[in-house]
Order: structure tokens, then sequence, then C-alpha cells
């Protein structure tokens, strides 16, 4: 009897030697945890950044990340609601207060005599291959683009630099004599 592909493998970061479970997405290879960083890293930096002009906001960095996915295309249709006799303007409105409550964003858009509700699909990281995830990341990157103008990669560049100025500074500060007087600390 011929043995069953393993559901699951074992990857070794080369980073930091941790073990984790891969399943097979058809990719070539896992996803990327820097990759994954990097994402995350940018939605926090791009809701810092969110121009206070635009038409959305959103109070937290994860559901600007899910609006973003969705508008990248990474959605699914959560439910459809029949409108026959209904207000439409009404009932989205809300249906938008309704559903802007709780950890998972779902976005309500009235299509003929119909209320869709959108949701972003998961990103989870063993759910989502490396191509696929490479993939959302390029779209991601030019929805904040077409939306605010922002580039996430500039974004992320001016925060590390940023970072690494402050570490070099609190370095100079702990090695500064202590002599020199309080003059210096000012």
């Amino acid at each position: 009897m011929a043995k069953k592909p393993p559901t699951s493998i074992e990857v070794v970061c080369s980073e930091c030697g941790s073990v984790f479970p891969w399943l097979p997405h058809g990719d070539a290879k896992p996803r990327s945890p820097e990759q994954h960083r990097r994402f995350f890293m940018g939605m926090k930096l791009v809701h810092e950044s969110w121009p206070d002009s635009h038409p959305e906001s959103y109070a937290t960095a994860d559901h600007l990340r899910q609006w973003i996915c969705m508008k990248a295309g990474w959605r699914e249709v959560d439910s459809r609601i029949p409108l026959e006799g209904l207000n439409k303007q009404q009932a989205f409105r809300f249906a938008k207060a309704l559903l802007s409550s709780g950890d998972r964003l779902k976005i309500p858009v009235v299509h003929g005599n119909e209320l869709i509700v959108w949701r972003s699909k998961s990103i989870a990281f063993l759910k989502m291959g490396h191509l696929e995830f490479c993939a959302l990341n390029n779209a991601t990157d030019d929805v904040i683009k077409a939306e605010t103008g922002l580039i996430v990669g500039d974004l992320i560049q001016a925060y590390i630099k940023m970072k690494k100025a402050m570490a070099a500074d609190a370095r100079g500060r702990e090695l500064a004599p202590k002599h020199i007087g309080e003059e210096w600390m000012a």
C-alpha cells in the first residue's frame, strides 16, 4: 500500500532555529516569517500615517488591514440580506454601524435589491502559502499607494532608520562620561 503524503512538514527557521509545522499549499516553499512580520509592521505604520482626510478610517490597525485586504480582492461573502421593502440607505447605515464592532471587520455593500456583507479572508500563517501571500502583499501595497500615496517600503525604511538613531542616541548617553556635567545632559 502506498504511503499518504504528510499533512504537515516541520520547517526550521534559519534565523532563530525554531521548528514549526508547515502545511503544503502547492507553493514551492513555506511562508516567510520575515515577510509576515514586514506585512504587519507595514500595516501598523500605515495605520499611524493614514490621512485624516480619507473617507475611510479605522480605530485599529487590524481593522484597517482587513479593509485594505478586502479592497485588494482578498474577501469573501459573509452574508446576503434581501432589501425588498426596506430603505436601502437606512439598511446600509444600520448594517455598517452594527458590523463595525468586534474583531472581524465586515463591510456591507448595497447591490441591486440585496445587501451583501463582505469579510476579509483569513491570512493565517499556516493556511496561506508563500506565493499567495506575496500576491496579497503586492496588492495591498498597491491599494495603500492608490488610496493615500503612501509607499509601505518607504514607511518601513524610515521607521528602521529612526529606531537605529534612537538606539545609537541611547548608547551614546550610556557611554558618555558622567563627569561632563549637567549641561551635557540638557
